[in-house]
């Protein structure tokens, strides 16, 4: 009884009950507020959310940014297509270049030897006096007749198709030797009957000269060849020369250029770069005519070969209608090494030597690059010099 009455009454333990009941009652309301708060703070994320995917979000920057790369990745697959495609036109080009030099190479050939038909009957007479309103044809007459000692039936039976003088006129008259006269023989055998007389004009000492024509191209290496046979005499070499060629009397070795010949296509545009130092020497114009030199310090044949290539390499060089080259270095053995090319400019390169040897130029090549225009005559080779040396004389020499 007296329990009951404690808890109708309001005892101690109904205390406790309303007072657990009463926090559990702030505990919900606190519990509830929390919830408003966290649904509040829930929407103002979607709100946040569906603005930082609006215009300025990031989802739009992912988007570009995906578009971007799509866009790279394509323009760097076309880049590829586009390099094979180019790769491949290149690799044509060179072989095309390459066939095409092959091809003119033989047609050069080709040219000199139907120039050298063209002129197997020529004969050219030099020390005949130039004379005004001379008569070429009486004037080689009285040659034959009173040089060589032949009869008068004799000339007169020679088939003779064309005389001229060679070169141009000289006006002022100021010219030290006369005109050389070309003389076209219709048929071998009058010609070989005029040249067997050459002995004649030696044990004579007559101050005329024959010679057999050849085209300039020949005539120019017959040059450079008796300058070398010079060279080997003053060693007591013995050499003789046979056509074109330098032959080594004991051996019966054929002389040949330790450069070999020019650079081909393929060697300018392929091979591995070279690092060397190129001097630069004058640009010279003259009635179109462009001239360009260029030069490097050489010791060697290997460096003169990888030189002139990187010569070549350099921008519109290898476009020039003439690369006229000269070098001299010394070797190990004491001595002086020496060569030159005219690639078409006849008598260009043996004169550009010259200059290099009369100007004490040594351990170095001098290319001198010429783009064709009018003709100049002989001043080509006063500017293939003047541009050459301005280029040699920059070189230290190693």
């Amino acid at each position: 009884m007296d329990s009951t009455d404690g808890k109708e009454n309001g005892g101690p333990e109904g205390y406790q009950l309303n007072e657990i009941m009463s926090g559990i009652s702030n505990i919900q309301n606190t519990l509830a507020n929390f919830m408003l708060r966290l649904d509040s703070q829930g929407r103002q994320m979607d709100e946040l959310a569906k603005e930082v995917q609006g215009r300025d979000g990031i989802q739009e920057r992912l988007e570009l940014v995906q578009e971007q790369a799509n866009d790279t990745v394509y323009s760097v697959t076309e880049i590829n297509n586009s390099q094979e495609i180019m790769s491949r036109e290149i690799s044509r080009l060179k072989d095309y270049i390459i066939k095409l030099e092959f091809r003119v190479n033989v047609q050069e050939k080709q040219i000199l030897e139907l120039k050298s038909r063209s002129m197997e009957n020529n004969v050219i007479i030099s020390g005949l006096d130039e004379k005004p309103n001379e008569n070429l044809a009486s004037a080689v007459r009285d040659a034959f007749m009173q040089e060589l000692d032949l009869g008068v039936e004799e000339v007169d039976s020679f088939h003779i198709l064309n005389l001229f003088r060679l070169g141009e006129k000289d006006p002022t008259h100021k010219r030290k030797y006369p005109r050389p006269i070309c003389i076209q023989f219709g048929y071998k055998t009058h010609k070989d009957k005029v040249m067997s007389r050459v002995r004649v004009l030696k044990e004579k000492k007559s101050h005329i000269r024959l010679a057999v024509q050849q085209p300039e191209e020949i005539r120019e290496k017959r040059k450079r060849l008796y300058d070398i046979q010079k060279k080997y005499s003053a060693k007591n070499v013995e050499t003789k020369i046979k056509g074109d060629k330098l032959i080594f009397t004991k051996s019966g070795n054929v002389y040949r250029d330790k450069t070999g010949t020019r650079p081909t296509a393929e060697e300018v545009i392929s091979g591995d770069q070279v690092k060397i130092t190129v001097n630069k020497g004058k640009h010279i114009e003259d009635n179109q005519n462009r001239f360009e030199s260029h030069a490097t310090a050489v010791n060697s044949y290997k460096q003169v070969k990888e030189s002139l290539i990187e010569i070549l390499r350099l921008p519109t060089i290898s476009s020039a209608s003439h690369n006229v080259y000269a070098y001299r270095f010394a070797g190990s053995d004491g001595m002086v090494h020496e060569g030159s090319e005219d690639d078409g400019e006849h008598g260009a390169g043996r004169t550009l030597l010259s200059a290099m040897n009369d100007n004490g130029i040594q351990n170095a090549l001098i290319v001198v690059s010429r783009w064709f225009g009018n003709k100049i005559g002989m001043r080509r080779f006063t500017h293939i010099v003047d541009a050459g040396l301005s280029a040699g004389k920059n070189i230290n020499p190693s």
